[in-house]
């Protein structure tokens, strides 16, 4: 609730109307008259608003702090009109279920209270009055002022920073890699930043991953990180995805994105991000390091790139390669790489001369400091990237599915559904009555249940973690066996009806 007031404010009668049994912290601010400002003596200070417009932009401002903190309840209230001193002003107050998201909220609404409504004051001086002024406190800050200079650089101008503005990045993984990368993003002027992390600051993280600090332990990566963008560039969108990324889901966090960085810890994400990238045509930018050396790769959809699966088609077992928690990891390396991630990401989007082309793969040594610059090729035998056999949606809003080079929508009946989603899933994604249920967990194992003369239809959740069975079961023989795009998901309406098995 946000409020202008001719009348004197009730502060007590709001904060007990504030009251919540979740609440674990109420802040308030409030704005008194005083009887002094840059050395001249105050007798009284008069306030006029546009009340709609400010009682608009100020509810913008509450419902803005909902979105970006967590927290329970935010209210203001503003006077008008003719205040003695020692009245108050202004009134702010906030409810949350911890302190910092209070605190943080709160100060966000007096800032941006005091820099957006259309309210204007007089304050009456013993000497005279200081006219009508607009409230508005501190500079003005505008675009052209904050990237004053990385617009003079010619590579970039107006036109190339528009080019960034314009651009939508997900950054997977907000740790040592994410949190630098994120950083050189969101000051650059990548106009929306996605940030896909599920897990909570550890103490064990804070020497390298510099958006966090003490007081944000076991606070969740991807809202502290988010809030840190925010203040950081004012002019950029900041989008969260708190959940861990997998085969199934990959396709649609990166959707609605242009470019995805990889700033993952593991082998499963970046095996995940890069089947997903291919599939649904997605740039990807890879990077990895390990104590004092790191990697760079960079595949660019619609040229051929060669994929993360051509030069090492199978996943790494878990535990193959030692994490950061046993070999070490020193906070300037991680920084280091990515920055260096970010930095490539704005030479691709602005095609600058010596980005790194598709096919390249950049290894640096910082002991040493060498770098080597090599190239690689596509690999023919690729489960991934060297071969077409799935379905394609081409219109999410339409039903017409077309199997590409082989089937139209109409013989979409000959298939037999197979629906490979695990147990957690099965209750969010039914099947129908001519759908097989063989969880991805079993199918492997007990492949020879398919018959060689059946063309079967393989569907998960998102489309990720079907495609990957359908090659592994084509390289086993099963040449009838295709993946549908995207999954579940996508589908409008419940499956064709297919033959049984």
């Amino acid at each position: 609730m946000f409020q202008v007031l001719q009348t004197p404010l009730e502060k007590c009668a709001l904060r007990h109307e504030m009251a919540h049994s979740g609440a674990g912290g109420h802040v308030t601010f409030e704005g008194w008259v005083r009887d002094q400002n840059e050395g001249k003596t105050v007798i009284a200070l008069e306030y006029e608003a546009y009340d709609v417009l400010a009682e608009k932009e100020g509810q913008r401002i509450l419902n803005e702090a909902r979105a970006q903190f967590d927290i329970i309840d935010a209210r203001c209230l503003h006077r008008t009109g003719v205040l003695k001193i020692g009245e108050m002003a202004v009134w702010v107050g906030v409810t949350a279920a911890h302190r910092r998201a209070a605190f943080e909220a709160c100060e966000y609404i007096i800032h941006e209270v005091k820099h957006r409504l259309p309210i204007w004051k007089k304050e009456t001086y013993a000497n005279g009055n200081s006219g009508w002024i607009h409230c508005q406190h501190g500079p003005t800050l505008t675009e052209d002022d904050f990237y004053s200079r990385q617009i003079v650089l010619p590579e970039i101008g107006r036109a190339g920073q528009a080019l960034l503005k314009n651009s939508k990045v997900l950054v997977v993984g907000a740790g040592g890699l994410g949190c630098a990368t994120l950083q050189s993003l969101a000051t650059a002027g990548i106009g929306t930043l996605g940030i896909c992390e599920p897990d909570c600051v550890d103490a064990s993280n804070l020497h390298r991953q510099m958006l966090y600090r003490a007081e944000d332990l076991h606070q969740p990566k991807a809202e502290i990180a988010a809030r840190r963008l925010r203040r950081l560039n004012p002019f950029i969108q900041v989008q969260t995805h708190p959940l861990r990324l997998d085969a199934e889901n990959a396709a649609a966090i990166m959707a609605p994105y242009d470019w995805v960085l990889d700033c993952t810890d593991n082998f499963e994400a970046k095996y995940a991000l890069n089947d997903a990238a291919v599939g649904c045509e997605k740039s990807l930018i890879q990077a990895g390091i390990y104590q004092y050396e790191g990697q760079l790769t960079v595949y660019r959809a619609g040229e051929q790139s060669p994929c993360l699966r051509c030069l090492w088609p199978e996943t790494p077992e878990h535990g193959a390669i030692d994490a950061c928690a046993i070999t070490g990891v020193l906070g300037a390396t991680a920084a280091l790489f990515g920055h260096w991630q970010a930095l490539e990401l704005i030479k691709q989007v602005l095609d600058f001369p010596g980005r790194l082309a598709g096919r390249e793969w950049l290894a640096i040594d910082l002991l040493s400091q060498t770098v080597h610059r090599f190239n690689r090729d596509q690999n023919p035998a690729c489960p991934v990237c060297h071969d077409g056999d799935i379905l394609h949606h081409p219109n999410q809003a339409s039903c017409e599915w077309v199997l590409h080079d082989e089937v139209s929508g109409k013989t979409l009946s000959e298939f037999v559904w197979v629906d490979i989603s695990e147990e957690a899933d099965a209750a969010h994604f039914p099947a129908g009555a001519n759908t097989l249920r063989m969880p991805y967990s079993h199918l492997l194992e007990n492949a020879s249940a398919l018959k060689q003369d059946q063309k079967y239809l393989l569907v998960c959740p998102y489309g990720g973690r079907s495609l990957y069975l359908a090659k592994q079961l084509r390289r086993q023989g099963m040449e009838n066996v295709f993946s549908l795009a995207d999954g579940w998901e996508s589908l409008a309406k419940p499956p064709i009806a297919g033959a049984k098995a």
